[in-house]
């Protein structure tokens, strides 16, 4: 997995304290690209730009589940360099804007909607994973929608507290859930393609 855990700050999302640690909120559940590199899935870009016949040789890597409810999620930088420059990708200009208002989706590929997540980081090394040395290359997931679930272990609490020296009035919510799937552990549900140039 993932080295150097306490200096992996993806895109200054998380602050520079508490981070590695047993208590760290990437320790909560198992990620797709870890549960893709756990079922054998993971799919070597070779870092070389991404071509329809790689992505589908992904896609084929999922077997049975590659005919029902997929998305694949990239990083900024992978959909610019790689997802945008290939001629089989539809753009939203093609499909139209109403999907991204409800979905999210920037595009499609082979009837995939494509999404962009900010949270798919771009300074991985060449094995798709970050060491804190080598912090290069992009890239993205593909996964079935229907097998993976957010599992709810505490629903959503709210709780108040007045601070009557300054009059403030402090609102914390908090809710714990997992994502997780219900699938036996070697179904190959998720596909995790990596070592993509930016």
């Amino acid at each position: 997995g993932d080295t150097g855990l306490s200096s992996w700050n993806i895109r200054d999302r998380w602050g520079s304290s508490g981070l590695g640690g047993a208590d760290d909120h990437r320790r909560l559940f198992l990620g797709f690209r870890q549960a893709s590199f756990d079922k054998s899935t993971g799919l070597d870009c070779n870092n070389t730009k991404l071509n329809f016949a790689k992505f589908m040789e992904g896609v084929g890597m999922m077997g049975e589940l590659a005919a029902s409810n997929k998305i694949c999620v990239v990083s900024p930088e992978a959909l610019v360099a790689n997802f945008l420059q290939m001629d089989e990708v539809i753009t939203l200009d093609k499909f139209g804007s109403q999907a991204t208002v409800l979905t999210g989706q920037l595009a499609s590929l082979a009837g995939i909607p494509i999404v962009m997540s900010r949270f798919m980081s771009a300074d991985l090394n060449g094995s798709g994973i970050y060491d804190n040395a080598t912090k290069t290359q992009t890239g993205f997931v593909i996964f079935n929608v229907d097998s993976w679930k957010q599992f709810v272990r505490r629903q959503i609490s709210v709780e108040s507290n007045k601070k009557i020296e300054s009059g403030a009035l402090q609102i914390v919510a908090t809710m714990r859930a997992c994502m997780d799937s219900a699938d036996a552990a070697s179904t190959k549900n998720v596909v995790y393609g990596y070592d993509l140039p930016q």
